[in-house]
C-alpha cells in the first residue's frame, strides 16, 4: 500500500489537508474521488472539508475507503505523537548512559516510570522527581 498523509485541522474530521508531493495526478484524482464518496468536498487542490459538521467519524471516516483502492493513510496527529514518544524513548536511552545512572541497576519501579514516561503519562519533571525520591530514599537507607 502506498502511503498517504493527511493533516487534519481538528479532531472532528471536519477538514483536512492532503500532501500531495510525490502523488501522481492519476492518484490525486482517485484520492479525491474516494473523499467525496466519504462525504467530503474538495476545496481546492489538496484541501477538504466535510460535507456534515462535524463529521460523526472524525478522521477515521475515510481510512477504510482509502485502503480499499490500495492507500495506507498516515494522520498526521497520530504520526507527529508517535516521533514525540520515540524521540522520548531514545532520550532515556541516552540519559541512562550517563553517570551516575550507568552505574543503578534498574528495578520494576524504574522500568514502570520509564514506560510511564515513554508513553507521555508523566512528564519530564515528573519522571525525574519520581527517581530522585526512589534515589533519596535509598540513599536514607543506606546511611543508618
Amino acid at each position: 500500500m502506498k502511503p498517504i498523509y493527511l493533516d487534519w485541522s481538528d479532531a472532528e474530521g471536519v477538514s483536512f489537508n492532503l500532501r500531495t508531493s510525490g502523488l501522481w495526478p492519476f492518484e490525486v484524482q482517485e484520492i479525491s474521488a474516494a473523499f467525496v464518496s466519504a462525504g467530503y468536498v474538495v476545496h481546492g487542490v489538496s484541501h477538504f472539508v466535510s460535507t456534515t459538521q462535524p463529521n460523526p467519524g472524525g478522521p477515521h471516516t475515510i481510512t477504510d475507503a482509502l485502503e480499499a483502492i490500495g492507500y495506507k493513510v498516515e494522520h498526521q496527529g497520530e504520526a507527529a505523537e508517535a516521533v514525540a514518544r520515540e524521540r522520548r524513548r531514545q532520550v532515556f536511552e541516552a540519559v541512562d548512559k550517563i553517570e551516575p545512572f550507568a552505574a543503578i541497576q534498574p528495578t520494576e519501579e524504574v522500568a514502570a516510570i520509564r514506560a510511564k514516561w515513554i508513553a507521555g503519562e508523566i512528564s519530564d519533571e515528573e519522571a525525574i522527581a519520581s527517581v530522585q525520591a526512589m534515589l533519596d530514599e535509598f540513599d536514607g537507607r543506606k546511611s543508618h
